[in-house]
Formats: C-alpha cells, sequence, structure tokens
C-alpha cells in the first residue's frame, strides 16, 4: 500500500513496526528516513527520524528533523530545547534564540 501511495501514514507506521518486529531495524529506518519529505505531516516519523541521525552523528539533519516535527504538531518544552541546543551547536544562534523562546512560551 506505501508503494502506491508513499502519503499513507497508518501503512508506513504498520511497516516500520513489522521491520522491528521482524528484527530488520536499518531497514525500518531507511523507509522512515526516507518518508520525511513524503509525508510532512507525519510527526511520529519526524521524532523516529531524529532519533536516527542523531544516532548516526548528523546534527544538521537531526535539527531539520525536530523543527518538522514542531512544525507537524504539539512538541514538548524539552524539544524545543534539544532543537535550541542543536542549532546553538551548529552557529545557527538566532534560530536557537526562537526555540528558547518558543520553550520559555509553552512552560
Amino acid at each position: 500500500m506505501l508503494a502506491t501511495d508513499p502519503t499513507n501514514e497508518v501503512a508506513l507506521e504498520d511497516l516500520v513496526a513489522l521491520l522491528h518486529a521482524q528484527g530488520k531495524t536499518k531497514d525500518a529506518e531507511e523507509i522512515s528516513l526516507g518518508h520525511t519529505n513524503t509525508q510532512p505531516d507525519n510527526q511520529a516519523n519526524h521524532f523516529r527520524a531524529a532519533q536516527i541521525l542523531e544516532a548516526r552523528g548528523q546534527p544538521t539533519k537531526t535539527t531539520q528533523a525536530l523543527i518538522a516535527a514542531a512544525h507537524s504538531g504539539p512538541v514538548p518544552v524539552a524539544l524545543q530545547l534539544r532543537t535550541a541546543n542543536l542549532l546553538y551547536g551548529l552557529q545557527r544562534r538566532p534560530e536557537a534564540l526562537d526555540h528558547l523562546a518558543d520553550a520559555w512560551r509553552m512552560s
């Protein structure tokens, strides 16, 4: 189903769960990462992508995934703080301050 409709969030979540259950973690990760653009409102996938990318040591892409998660629905204060921290480390200080301000407003 995902092949015919790459925007189908349920199909993606089911496929990722199935691959994890089969011990095919790398395949599940690649599927998740491959659908971040086709499913811009899939917050669960953006969170998953951020975890994968952070584990791989890719702070720029991690930040993009966290920002996408924030744009696709409500997020916890901790996510805003983590995003601010990553942005600060990437020398993107004005954006980091924006996320700190968001975290402050949310608290």
